[in-house]
């Protein structure tokens, strides 16, 4: 589901266009400011920390059969090759490493990397 939300939001800045069905979403554009994850997420859910599920999921893009799902959500915007290939990278059987660079205060928070300069 955050796949899905997050492609269809980012709509005309995706590197692969998202479809669903016979809809292609392209075209849509989120009438914000795709930096500000508190416009749709409520008590800091857009963290990494806050993501509970392990079951992996179908990966976006088809780079791979299936992905973990906090490296889903970030491909639901992130959605090239090369981020496809860095979620691999660092997802082993005992989970995904995303909380050491991504996780809150790590140097490529969300908070971080997303911020809106003023």
């Amino acid at each position: 589901m955050a796949t899905q939300i997050h492609s269809i939001h980012r709509g005309d800045a995706l590197a692969n266009p998202y479809i669903l069905g016979t809809t292609n979403y392209q075209d849509v554009r989120f009438p914000g400011d795709l930096r500000d994850c508190s416009t749709c997420h409520v008590n800091n859910s857009y963290q990494v920390d806050k993501v509970g599920a392990k079951a992996m999921v179908a990966s976006p893009g088809g780079f791979a059969p299936m992905t973990g799902p906090i490296a889903a959500a970030c491909q639901g915007c992130h959605d090239d090759q090369a981020t496809a290939s860095h979620a691999l990278a660092n997802t082993t059987p005992l989970g995904e490493s995303c909380l050491a660079c991504h996780g809150n205060n790590a140097e490529f928070a969300v908070d971080t990397v997303h911020a809106r300069v003023h």
